[in-house]
C-alpha cells in the first residue's frame, strides 16, 4: 500500500511537471512570435534559393564554406526547367554575390542553386541565401514564416538582421 502510494505521488508530480513545461514552451513560442513582428521593417538575410525576375539585374547572394577556385550558379523557372547559368572564379570563404541580367523569357519566381569546387577539384560547400525587408509576419502549424517581397521564409532560417534606411 505505501509502495502505491508513493508511485501515485511520483505519477502526480511527473503530471505536474508536464503541465508546466507544455506552459513553459507556450511561453517561449510566445515570445518567440513577439519578436518577429519586430522584424517588421528590418532587412534581413537567410538561407533559401527564391529569387523575383522582373527584367532588371537580381543579386544572388551565397555563403561558401572554404574558398572556391570554380563555381556555377544554375537559375531554374518556375517549371523547374534551366533558364540561365554562370560561371565565377577565385571566390574566397563566405558571403559572396553575383549579378544576374534575367532574359527577357525568365519573368517570376525563379530559383538557383550553387556549386563550387576548391583548387584541388574538392566540392566546396554552398549555402544559397536571399535577403529583403521584412513585410510581415505568418504564424502556420506551429511554425513562424515571415514574408520578404513574395516569398515566405521560415523565421529559423534567419542568419541576419539588419535596420533598413528608413527604420
Amino acid at each position: 500500500f505505501t509502495a502505491q502510494l508513493a508511485q501515485f505521488s511520483s505519477l502526480e508530480q511527473l503530471q505536474n511537471i508536464n503541465t508546466n513545461l507544455t506552459s513553459f514552451t507556450r511561453q517561449q513560442q510566445s515570445l518567440g512570435n513577439t519578436q518577429a513582428v519586430n522584424l517588421i521593417g528590418r532587412e534581413v538575410l537567410a538561407k533559401g534559393d527564391t529569387i523575383q525576375a522582373e527584367g532588371t539585374p537580381v543579386e544572388l547572394r551565397y555563403q561558401l564554406k572554404g574558398d572556391a577556385a570554380t563555381g556555377l550558379v544554375r537559375i531554374y523557372n518556375a517549371d523547374g526547367e534551366l533558364v540561365d547559368a554562370l560561371v565565377f572564379k577565385n571566390q574566397k570563404q563566405g558571403m559572396n554575390t553575383l549579378t544576374w541580367n534575367p532574359p527577357s523569357s525568365a519573368v517570376g519566381r525563379c530559383t538557383f542553386d550553387v556549386s563550387a569546387a576548391d583548387s584541388a577539384g574538392k566540392s566546396v560547400g554552398v549555402d544559397a541565401m536571399i535577403q529583403g525587408e521584412v513585410t510581415g509576419v505568418n504564424y502556420r502549424d506551429g511554425v513562424t514564416y515571415l514574408s520578404v517581397g513574395n516569398r515566405e521564409i521560415a523565421f529559423s532560417d534567419v542568419v541576419s538582421v539588419k535596420k533598413t534606411s528608413t527604420n
